[in-house]
């Protein structure tokens, strides 16, 4: 073997060193905790808060209804919370990683049956998603199952009209789903 072909070769076995070492980093960060919402950032987004709970740390968001999250095998949830910089939009995500993809289905499930009034005919997110209106909360409402991962999130505007977020409210809120389902 030249000189030249085992400068490639070497290049080549570093390339592929590096590919794997950067591919486990990654893995590792995310079983590490990493918020994956934060992950599809975007300037016109501010985080204010972020929070992660581990499976035995549910009751703090959820009291009285963790054991529902666990028997599902719920691993984690990170809930993070984001304003909008011009706009009186906020942004509350919770993204839960389940142990397998059928936990994730039925958390999907469970939280879909509680949605009124669905609007017919979004893109999907992951393998199934559901978006609505809630005139409690005032607010646009998605809910994704993708692999391992169930996401909702809603993005309310204060001081809307009649209380009511409106369509670019709507848009803005399947925008970000979007970007947060490419990541997962």
């Amino acid at each position: 073997m030249g000189r030249s072909a085992k400068k490639r070769s070497r290049a080549v076995v570093a390339s592929w060193l590096v590919t794997v070492l950067g591919l486990g980093c990654l893995a590792g960060c995310a079983r590490m905790g990493a918020d994956p919402v934060t992950s599809v950032s975007h300037p016109d987004w501010a985080m204010k808060k972020s929070q992660r709970l581990a499976a035995n740390e549910l009751w703090k968001a959820h009291d009285g209804a963790a054991g529902m999250y666990i028997e599902r095998g719920c691993v984690s949830e990170t809930m993070t919370d984001l304003s909008h910089r011009d706009r009186p939009w906020v942004i509350r995500c919770s993204v839960f990683e389940l142990r397998t993809s059928e936990g994730a289905r039925l958390l999907y499930d469970y939280y879909h049956d509680g949605v009124e009034k669905e609007v017919q005919g979004i893109e999907p997110l992951g393998e199934a998603t559901y978006l609505w209106r809630s005139p409690d909360l005032s607010a646009w409402i998605v809910g994704f199952w993708k692999g391992k991962y169930f996401v909702e999130a809603s993005l309310a505007e204060k001081g809307a009209p009649g209380g009511q977020p409106d369509d670019s409210s709507k848009q803005a809120l399947l925008d970000f789903a979007r970007r947060l389902a490419a990541k997962l």
